[in-house]
């Protein structure tokens, strides 16, 4: 009777080598899963406990080392991202200082063609950054309502009368 059980387990599933690595360990999670619900006295009957222990073992030890693995990633990505975004955001304040003082002290005809540049590359940026945090919350809710478009700000970060 064991014998049958498990020889449909394993029909049920079929080759799972031939997976992605993801799919192949959901797979035999389930099918662990499904032979741990045959009675033990059974599955010992057919000596089969000592190739499930070590089926079961393996199946833990990879997905401990996905994990840590994915740990690993995400601490040093989302590390790198944020230190990268503070150096920039020093960088545009220090930038911004910079021209704003030479404006200042120069006179702004020479520093206006390129304040009013950074003002217009400044604001296309904070319009797709809207975008996308708006597209981001949408996606979360369901639309009930037509979208209108958002009236454009005139704010400016850089300015020549500094």
């Amino acid at each position: 009777m064991a014998k049958q059980q498990l020889k449909a387990e394993f029909d049920k599933y079929g080759d799972v080598t031939y997976l992605p690595v993801v799919q192949e360990s959901g797979a035999l999670h389930n099918l662990i899963q499904d032979i741990q619900a045959i009675p033990a006295q059974d599955r010992s009957k057919i000596h089969y406990e000592e190739w499930f222990n070590a089926l079961d073992t393996a199946e833990n030890n990879y997905l401990a080392a996905v994990a840590s693995r994915t740990d690993v990633r995400s601490e040093k990505e989302v590390g790198a991202v944020k230190r990268t975004r503070i150096e920039a955001e020093a960088a545009y304040t220090h930038l911004v200082e910079v021209v704003n003082l030479l404006a200042k002290v120069e006179g702004d005809t020479a520093y206006l063609p390129f304040i009013n540049r950074m003002n217009v590359l400044i604001a296309e940026q904070r319009s797709t950054l809207k975008a996308r945090q708006t597209r981001a919350s949408k996606a979360k809710e369901p639309v009930t309502k037509p979208i209108m478009p958002e009236e454009p700000t005139t704010e400016n970060p850089v300015s020549p009368e500094a």
